[in-house]
This record gives C-alpha cells, structure tokens and sequence, in this order.
C-alpha cells in the first residue's frame, strides 16, 4: 500500500523538526472541522502563514485552504501574520451551505 503524498510530506516535515529542534519551539494544533473530514494535526508554526505553507503541500488541502475561516483558540482571525503560541488551536472552517 503506497501512503498518502500529502501525508508523507507532512511526516518528512515533523520528523526534520525532531531531529534538528529551534529553541522556543512553537507547537500548534490544526483542527478539520465539516466535509474535510481529516484527523488533527500537531505540527510546529509561529504564524498562520506557517500553517498555510505546510497545507498548501498537501493537494487536497491546498483545495479547501483558499475558502475556508480559520480561527485560532474558538476566535475567528483574517490575517495570515496572527502569531500563534504553543499549545493553540488552529480550526479550519469550510463554507457550508443550508436551508
């Protein structure tokens, strides 16, 4: 069975975090919430454009990363500069639509 690019990526990206660690590392964790349907992540990211850089790699989140709400501990934000520190939530929030 041959793995996910998208997840291989994402793994070759956390294993290079372990074996070579920064000070005042910051660890967030990125919460797919709706039709994305993917299990959280933890990975290291100071900004929320850090965590749009390593979604962006994987193909079927660089779909739904140009349409979704982000929101960083349960409060909605609109700059990819929000700083994050360790421990935060990232949410991804896809458009939805009803009746």
């Amino acid at each position: 069975m041959i793995p996910d690019k998208g997840l291989l990526v994402l793994f070759r990206y956390n294993l290079h975090q372990y074996y070579y660690p920064k000070r005042g590392i910051v660890m967030v964790t990125i919460e797919f919430l709706g039709p994305i349907q993917k299990a959280p992540l933890t990975l290291e990211a100071s900004s929320l454009r850090d965590v749009a850089r390593v979604l962006k790699e994987d193909p079927e989140m660089a779909q739904w990363i140009e349409n979704c709400a982000v929101a960083v501990n349960d409060m909605l934000v609109s700059s990819l500069d929000t700083t994050l520190q360790s421990g935060d939530k990232v949410s991804l929030l896809p458009p939805v639509c009803g009746g």
